[in-house]
């Protein structure tokens, strides 16, 4: 069967630009919906104290080649210490930041080399390990995270800080949503790209982990 090449091309051009097109129109209507009904809900009660994270950050050889890679790295942090803050009253930190000499070639190795090479234990001077990788062969997704554990791994993409979050959403036991169950929650695959808060249901899920105590060994 020979192909027409040009009609190919025209084909995968108009399935790009139809779910771009989507997103630039659902975007608009999605942020403008959610702030007339108020969907972005806050848990934490204004005088209840804040519960602060200790991240060390391990970063692979690819993505040190980005440009200030470290302050990107220090922006994603505090966009998803901002988002946890103002629903829960968490914050997190950078404790340390361990570069790599190598590239990832998979988030789900990297994943459990973290869990091997950096236990945590009631002894650590931190909570959670965030992996970032430059190029790794995972088209499939954007992170990845052991379900209310203390490692998430994430890579170099255009929703970055919204994955960040979604990952660590994760370690404090939420849940992924998909297709228009529960749109407007950044544990949606599918939510916009500006959506970044947790819906009611996760919210709660997460609110309820606040205390939990990530360093028990």
């Amino acid at each position: 069967m020979e192909y027409d090449w040009l009609t190919v091309g025209l084909i995968v051009l108009g399935v790009v630009w139809g779910l771009t097109g989507i997103e630039i129109l659902l975007g608009p209507i999605s942020w403008i919906i959610a702030k007339i009904f108020n969907l972005e809900k806050t848990f934490a009660d204004e005088c209840e104290p804040v519960r602060r994270i200790g991240l060390k950050i391990v970063v692979d050889k690819s993505y040190q080649r980005i440009r200030n890679y470290s302050q990107r790295i220090k922006d994603l942090v505090n966009a998803a210490s901002e988002q946890f803050r103002k629903q829960f009253k968490i914050e997190f930190y950078i404790q340390e930041i361990v570069l790599l000499e190598y590239r990832v070639k998979s988030l789900k190795v990297f994943l459990g080399w973290l869990k091997f090479e950096f236990p945590v234990t009631p002894q650590s001077d931190f909570d959670l390990v965030i992996g970032f990788a430059g190029k790794p062969y995972d088209f499939s997704t954007g992170g990845m995270a052991y379900f209310l554990g203390n490692y998430a791994v994430i890579k170099r993409s255009w929703y970055k800080d919204k994955t960040l979050i979604h990952e660590i959403g994760h370690l404090f036991g939420a849940d992924d949503y998909e297709g228009l169950s529960n749109y407007f929650s950044v544990m949606n695959y599918y939510a916009p790209f500006w959506l970044k808060f947790f819906d009611l249901e996760q919210g709660k899920i997460v609110y309820s982990n606040k205390w939990k105590n990530f360093r028990t060994g």
